[in-house]
């Protein structure tokens, strides 16, 4: 009986490995071809919702539209002091339009820019007006 239990117990953790796996092969393709096949667009802030449970984090969501075609995302931003807690507070980022950069390929596959650091680690240079916008959000802090 104990071994049969043993015999589960490591079916079930190779199983489980073997997910995270594919899991972790999937991010690394969608990352290199977004990459690759990176293009520019603006996103539109839906809504944003307070989640309390192990910190305080924001969860954004967004709609963006590529080629008459309209997506809609969300992102976690788990570091409010990164972000400035206070910009929810001033500006009401309902209807604010952040850069996206999306596949264009698979279009569904994007990452919204709101952090300066975005910028940095997908290589698109800041334009004045982005300056002068992350000037606001990281004086608000």
């Amino acid at each position: 009986m104990r071994k049969k239990a043993q015999q589960r117990f490591g079916v079930v953790l190779t199983a489980l490995l073997l997910l995270l796996a594919v899991l972790a092969f999937n991010a690394w393709k969608e990352k290199k071809s977004l990459a690759k096949h990176k293009k520019l667009t603006a996103a539109n802030i839906t809504s944003a919702s307070e989640n309390l449970i192990g910190g305080r984090q924001i969860r954004l969501f967004y709609s963006y539209s590529v080629n008459q075609n309209n997506f809609t995302g969300q992102i976690l931003v788990e570091d409010l002091e990164s972000f400035g807690e206070r910009n929810f507070m001033i500006f009401n980022y309902r209807d604010f339009r952040f850069p996206l950069i999306y596949d264009s390929l698979h279009p569904e596959i994007n990452k919204l820019l709101i952090m300066r650091e975005d910028w940095a680690n997908h290589g698109i240079p800041l334009t004045d007006s982005l300056r002068r916008q992350f000037t606001i959000i990281e004086s608000a802090r």
